[in-house]
């Protein structure tokens, strides 16, 4: 039997193919452009009224408290290269004294003459208004019996048992004894800590609300302090200098900290800076400065109303897609999950639940500005925590946003390749990914233990990880490790550089050509079988087509998915890959390319390819 006695299948076929193509294409322009106006709102909220004056503060800030010279040091030393208590002290009496009191952070005017165009007292680099006082605090531990050998040696140690070995901080360690010289009670613990975010160090040490708090106001007597010369009369270098007087800080110190809050009327913006030193019990210093900056104050204006209605009409949209979103994992189950874009713009939705809790955290902390204590230091870090921890839950919801983006771009013969490209090798790529984090981890655990006691690089794990990584980069570390170990440093150089680039990183472009050509050849076979249409069909729509409505569409990929399937089951039947049927006015005609299969197998075979194309286009 020949092809040419069933015009109406071969009709009803071309007409149901022709209307599936024209429904998807029209649901995919829709969401296309719904999610276009999601991402535009979603941007102009984030964005609006955003600048670079947090950075400028930050930087400012940093750079007259961390970089300036200490002025006793025989070498050249900062509060960022300090190493020493008495580097500790000589920094608070001398940079941290000079920058907050005496001026020397604006123009170094130590009369400070009157006038708002001019540097006042109280001020930080002339612009922050240092609001509240000034908390200077620390965390320390208890004394603890020592279990080494040579600590029960009486030579060594006449008084035994030992008591004298400190060590690291934990809740059961910490201590609330007074403390300090001549009496040991100089110095006495708070019996209630306020709820503050915890501090997490480079070490990955974790602290507190300090338990130890000394607080100093913001600026010095007027008309009594001589700061420019002698300091006479000045009771904030007076406490300053008691500090190393009365021995504030000690063996048993494992973290000292000064806190601050500054405001800038010509930004509207808060900013918290910690100066942080810590002291582990292996001794030395490690000290670093979190300063952040943010506009906490931010619904009063008529411009923070139009900011306030984005951000609501945001929420309203990720209400509506959310929505959307989960009914299609409820419809199409596993084959929702099975596209990467869909998992991500899930998630990105998802994390504005958090997002909006940490918000809500941020306005609930936020200190009354009539309840601010000039005399007493005003807590401002857990509300610019939560604001900043907010903005990086923003910043990873953006990436997740834009990666939806992709799915859109793969309709276009440009993006086409790669991103199916992409999609195709996406579980070998997981899978070399999990090999190159189990060699990344063995190589920083080896390298921790044969290069940790003398290259910064390599102290810890996690440290060594990053240096690792630095290679890769091309930022070779190679000195280090030779000075380190004259043999293990280049022995282990070259077989983390031999592993790492001249195999997982073939094995990477290897994964990738391979998904790439399959791509290539795939979406030749399907403009062959002319079932590559959607895209034409879509563009046809956007030129000619005026849509209406722009509501969420509630559809699956599974009328894709038929379309592509059907001629590929077609042709793994046997039957021709490409069929040419002509049409006339009493009748049809075909022309087929002839084969090895006889005409009547073909023709059965077509036959049922198009009764199973139409059976899958007609499933509800």
């Amino acid at each position: 039997m020949s092809v040419d006695d069933s015009p109406e299948r071969m009709q009803r076929l071309r007409t149901k193919v022709a209307r599936e193509q024209t429904r998807s294409a029209s649901k995919e322009i829709v969401e296309m452009v719904n999610y276009i106006v999601f991402l535009g709102v979603f941007l102009a909220a984030t964005f609006y009224d955003r600048n670079d004056n947090s950075y400028a503060t930050r930087t400012t800030y940093v750079s007259q408290l961390q970089d300036k010279p200490l002025a006793r040091s025989s070498a050249f030393r900062s509060f960022y290269t300090m190493s020493s208590v008495r580097d500790l002290h000589d920094y608070l009496q001398g940079p941290f004294y000079d920058a907050v009191y005496r001026a020397q952070s604006f123009d170094g005017d130590t009369t400070f003459p009157p006038g708002m165009l001019y540097n006042g007292r109280g001020f930080l680099a002339g612009y922050g208004r240092i609001v509240g006082a000034i908390r200077i605090g620390q965390s320390r531990v208890d004394g603890s019996t020592c279990t080494g050998t040579l600590a029960r040696v009486p030579s060594l140690f006449p008084v035994q048992p030992h008591d004298d070995c400190y060590p690291e901080l934990t809740a059961t360690t910490e201590s609330v004894a007074p403390f300090g010289a001549p009496n040991g009670s100089v110095y006495t613990a708070r019996t209630t800590v306020p709820s503050e975010p915890y501090f997490v160090t480079r070490s990955a040490r974790v602290y507190g609300s300090p338990r130890y708090v000394i607080e100093i106001p913001s600026m010095e007597r007027v008309g009594v302090c001589d700061a420019a010369t002698t300091k006479q009369g000045c009771p904030v270098f007076d406490q300053l200098a008691s500090l190393a007087t009365h021995k504030f800080v000690d063996i048993a110190t494992r973290a000292f900290f000064i806190d601050l809050t500054t405001y800038n009327p010509n930004t509207d913006e808060q900013t918290t800076v910690r100066l942080m030193v810590e002291m582990t019990k292996g001794g030395g210093f490690a000290p670093q400065v979190e300063c952040m900056s943010y506009r906490l104050y931010r619904n009063h204006t008529s411009s923070d109303m139009v900011r306030l209605g984005l951000e609501f009409l945001v929420l309203l949209l990720v209400a509506v897609q959310l929505r959307h979103e989960l009914h299609l994992l409820r419809r199409m189950k596993w084959a929702y999950l099975a596209m990467v874009a869909n998992v991500a713009h899930l998630f990105s939705l998802i994390v504005f639940g958090p997002l909006m809790a940490l918000r809500v955290m941020c306005y609930v902390h936020l200190p009354s500005p009539t309840a601010i204590d000039l005399d007493a230091f005003t807590n401002f870090r857990s509300s610019i925590w939560y604001y900043a921890l907010a903005d990086a839950i923003t910043s990873f919801t953006f990436f997740l946003s834009w990666l939806k983006l992709f799915k859109f771009l793969a309709f276009l013969p440009l993006f086409a390749p790669l991103t199916k490209t992409v999609t195709k090798a996406l579980k070998q790529v997981a899978g070399l990914i999990l090999i190159f984090g189990v060699a990344l981890m063995g190589s920083a655990l080896s390298f921790t233990m044969a290069f940790g006691l003398d290259a910064e690089n390599y102290k810890t794990v996690a440290d060594s990880c990053l240096g690792l990584l630095k290679i890769l980069q091309g930022e070779l570390e190679f000195e280090e490790l030779h000075s380190s170990n004259r043999v293990l440093g280049p022995l282990f150089f070259v077989i983390f550089v031999t592993l790492m680039f001249f195999v997982i990183l073939n094995m990477f472009i290897v994964v990738i050509s391979d998904a790439y050509v399959e791509t290539k050849g795939e979406l030749e076979l399907m403009h062959a079988m002319h079932i590559d249409t959607l895209p034409r069909q879509m563009m046809h729509h956007l030129v000619y087509v005026r849509v209406s409505r722009l509501a969420p569409p509630l559809y699956s990929f599974r009328s894709l998915e038929r379309l592509v399937q059907a001629p590929m089951v077609r042709a793994a039947a046997g039957a021709p890959v490409r069929p040419r049927v002509r049409h006339a006015q009493h009748g049809v005609g075909s022309s087929t390319r002839a084969g090895d299969v006889p005409q009547d197998a073909r023709d059965d075979r077509r036959r049922a390819c198009e009764d199973r194309a139409l059976r899958e286009i007609e499933m509800p």
